[in-house]
């Protein structure tokens, strides 16, 4: 009698990805599955695919796959079950006996659901924090609540400490409240200026001149540069100060209430132009015109420069780009390490968290589909 096939309620495996001599294929394959892992959990244990079923769809030995399956489980990802099955923890599975304490992590919703790096890197750092026996939560607050109110939903789990990736406008007089019930807050800048001194920092800049200097061999002179509606002037004169150095013309542009594909054929229509999309603006593309963003890159190089951006609507299969992209895996470990070891970062010393640079990629590599 044949044995039953199991019926998956995982998310589908991804194509397998065009490698390049230069790529880790270990470490992509390792970040896709655990991708396909993390957005698939459910509160109980379920079969992941087998191991053998990985190795087959992508092509690689056992042995290289055993090695991906091997961090996956040493990241509370994946469980075997010697003799039968690989299972995919459930958020309930795990019965942690010594918890090392709690951690709120506060969470922009906003942001959540539109952001992908963001996301992510909030997914990344929850499950650190579990795997390292805290107890964490992710808070959620609306864009505009009051610093009452972001605190006040802080501290309904009784954290000893909250993380807070891009602190809001709000953030000093919420990190005040917070101080005054003995509730430390740990701040990672992404992007604009906190209000509040941050113990890391994600930085772009060195990725971006990478990307910028490869456009100068193909006689770029000039780079227009795409943001939303909520603009950061200090981003904006990072990204002014990075071009400058690398005698660069930029100009600032908004879509405001113009049509996409207006908008983006005005962008194109300028020679020896290349284009940098800012985080809110390329959503406002996936979200609204998505094939208008794969015109716009087969019309002039094109960068995202805070990290891919999801698919809801369309697909990007032929969208080639550059892209600015952070190891979120590594800064989370890195801040479970530091909350561990007790160690305390200072303001004037943060721990910065370097972007790098991939170049002529194509985004449906690295974005996700919702």
């Amino acid at each position: 009698m044949s044995r039953k096939k199991a019926t998956h309620q995982i998310r589908p495996l991804p194509k397998r990805p065009l490698f390049r001599p230069a790529d880790n294929k270990t470490e992509r394959l390792l970040a896709l599955l655990r991708d396909v892992a993390l957005s698939s959990q459910r509160p109980e244990s379920q079969p992941f695919y087998p191991l053998r079923e990985v190795a087959q769809k992508y092509g690689i030995p056992l042995s290289l796959g055993w090695k991906i399956y091997q961090q996956l489980e040493e990241e509370g990802i994946l469980r075997p079950i010697r003799g039968s099955e690989t299972l995919l923890a459930g958020w309930n599975s795990r019965r942690v006996t010594d918890v090392h304490g709690v951690v709120a992590i506060a969470c922009s919703l906003s942001r959540f659901l539109n952001h992908q790096d963001y996301r992510t890197f909030v997914t990344l750092l929850c499950l650190e924090m579990r795997t390292r026996n805290f107890a964490a939560t992710r808070t959620f607050f609306e864009m505009g609540e009051s610093a009452g109110d972001i605190a006040g939903h802080l501290k309904e789990s009784h954290p000893d400490a909250v993380i807070w990736y891009c602190p809001e406008k709000v953030s000093r007089e919420v990190a005040a409240r917070l101080h005054d019930m003995g509730i430390a807050i740990i701040a990672i800048r992404g992007s604009g200026l906190p209000n509040i001194g941050c113990d890391y920092i994600v930085r772009r800049q060195l990725a971006l001149s990478e990307i910028v200097r490869a456009w100068k061999k193909q006689a770029i002179t000039t780079v227009k540069v795409v943001v939303g509606p909520w603009r950061s002037s200090a981003d904006e004169e990072k990204i002014g100060r990075t071009l400058e150095d690398l005698e660069i013309v930029a100009e600032f542009v908004t879509p405001g209430t113009r049509p996409l594909k207006e908008f983006t054929k005005r962008l194109t229509a300028a020679p020896l132009c290349g284009i940098i999309v800012s985080q809110a603006a390329a959503v406002h593309w996936s979200m609204n015109a998505p094939e208008a963003l794969g015109q716009l890159a087969q019309g002039a190089p094109l960068a995202l420069l805070d990290g891919p951006i999801s698919a809801p609507f369309g697909k990007f299969d032929d969208t080639i780009i550059d892209l600015v992209t952070v190891d979120w895996a590594a800064a989370a470990k890195s801040i479970g390490h530091d909350l561990w070891t007790r160690h305390v970062r200072s303001p004037d010393e943060p721990l910065i968290f370097e972007a790098a640079a991939l170049l002529r990629v194509p985004l449906s590599l690295y974005s996700q589909k919702l």
